[in-house]
């Protein structure tokens, strides 16, 4: 110690005081140059708005803002609910870097894919641009020079770049300016601006990627599936609620998982609220834990669309309900259309649901009412992730398009090939089945943690 050379406190000071003072110029400095760099963005957002429309207004007000939306807020598809829905979760992190899912629940498009096929399944990809594109060759996107200024409620999107990891990005209108003279959004968060919060068309033009344009409700989605459709009228999928929760099977080869899941959840309460309550990620997470519970059977997940892999057939569906709710479960391989409603039918009024087989995809029946033209069945589609209750005897006509007419956008045919019931109408407690997807299940979300 004594080769230390101690400076004295007053060197000490003057060297921490020099210090301090270049800190303070350099901080000025990168200060300067960063409120340059978001004033460029900003302006150069908002020339291109001022010059595609001409100098009329960024946003279009006259309308009016939709009235904000007391929580909590009940989604059914229009602008209103929708922000109403993401003001609520202002600063909530979990949606942070899955803007795509944030919009589809802001929409309540993940309980209802039909409302939007394009921004639900985003042509595979999982993400903004995929589902840009898919708008995009429908002709659903309204470009930056398109002159239509932006109201509440339009979907915007931001073009695949590095800052995004090529993932594009996807948000809200609110029908406001912001500060920086663009279009105000609200958007999930992302690295350095984590939390749903507001932002603007042209600070995310800096910090994620190119405004590529917007879509509108009426633009994206299907007629009569939003209050403010166009033709928004009573159908047969009108009060058909699946118990498991509208959405659509999370991978290509899940459809028997997702039939099962809407069977289990028929007959148990606690069932259907547990898988109602789960949020897109855990809900494929889970699906995919379903499909791959039997030990002896352990199948390849398929991506969707467009996965080959194998799913379930009648022998391994009969194999899931007799596990799962105890007893042998009934298969029958109706010869007739005629005879496979009946037997529908007879199972639905002992309390069993059914899954239905058709040509390579599963549905499944929960419930029967009498409807004004006689008795229906409430069936449930994984492919699209919708309801309705369908007229008995649209089943029953040999030939009958009840799949197009009732599950618009579902790719198959109605020839029914096989049903499968369980022994009894209540879940087996303690099945190996339902603890080994608990298991998966545990791995997949310490995964995505």
């Amino acid at each position: 110690m004594s080769g230390t050379i101690r400076p004295g406190v007053s060197s000490l000071f003057q060297t921490a005081t020099q210090v301090v003072n270049t800190a303070a110029e350099i901080a000025k400095t990168v200060s300067a140059q960063v409120t340059s760099a978001a004033q460029n963005a900003a302006s150069t957002a908002q020339s291109v708005f001022e010059a595609a429309s001409n100098a009329a207004p960024l946003v279009d007000l006259s309308g009016g803002t939709p009235a904000p939306v007391q929580g909590p807020v009940v989604r059914d598809g229009s602008p209103a609910t929708a922000l109403g829905w993401a003001n609520e979760r202002l600063g909530n992190t979990g949606y942070d870097e899955h803007c795509l899912d944030f919009v589809k629940n802001a929409y309540a498009i993940h309980q209802n894919a039909a409302r939007s096929p394009e921004i639900n399944f985003a042509n595979g990809t999982n993400n903004a641009i995929g589902a840009f594109n898919g708008l995009e060759a429908n002709g659903k996107i309204l470009p930056p020079d398109s002159g239509t200024p932006l109201r509440a409620g339009d979907i915007v999107f931001f073009g695949a770049d590095e800052k995004n990891e090529m993932d594009g990005h996807i948000c809200i209108a609110t029908g406001n300016t912001a500060a920086d003279g663009t279009p105000e959004v609200i958007t999930s968060g992302y690295p350095g601006a984590p939390g749903v919060h507001l932002s603007s068309i042209g600070q995310l033009s800096e910090e994620s990627g190119p405004y590529l344009g917007h879509t509108t409700p009426e633009l994206a989605f299907a007629e009569g599936t939003w209050p403010g459709s166009l033709e928004a009228r009573p159908t047969s999928t009108q009060g058909a609620t699946n118990p498991a929760g509208n959405a659509p099977q999370a991978w290509n080869n899940t459809c028997g998982a997702n039939a099962l899941m809407s069977m289990e959840a028929a007959v148990d309460p606690e069932r259907a609220a547990q898988l109602a309550a789960m949020s897109p990620q855990e809900r494929a997470a889970y699906e995919g834990a379903v499909l791959r519970s039997d030990p002896e059977n352990l199948f390849k997940l398929g991506t969707r669309p467009d996965g080959t892999t194998k799913g379930w057939g009648p022998y391994m569906m009969g194999r899931q309900l007799s596990e799962r709710f105890g007893g042998e479960a009934t298969e029958i391989q109706p010869y007739n259309r005629s005879q496979a409603v009946d037997a529908i039918t007879t199972q639905l009024a002992e309390g069993k649901p059914v899954a239905i087989g058709l040509a390579g995809h599963w549905m499944s029946a929960t419930a029967m009412r009498d409807g004004e033209s006689g008795r229906e069945l409430l069936i449930h589609d994984s492919w699209t992730g919708t309801s309705a209750w369908v007229p008995e005897a649209d089943l029953r006509q040999q030939g009958s398009g009840w799949v197009r007419t009732h599950f618009p956008g579902a790719p198959f045919e109605g020839a029914i090939q096989s049903l499968v019931a369980p022994g009894q109408p209540v879940l087996e407690p303690g099945s190996a089945y339902r603890e080994a997807e608990a298991g998966m299940l545990e791995g997949v979300r310490a995964e995505m943690r």
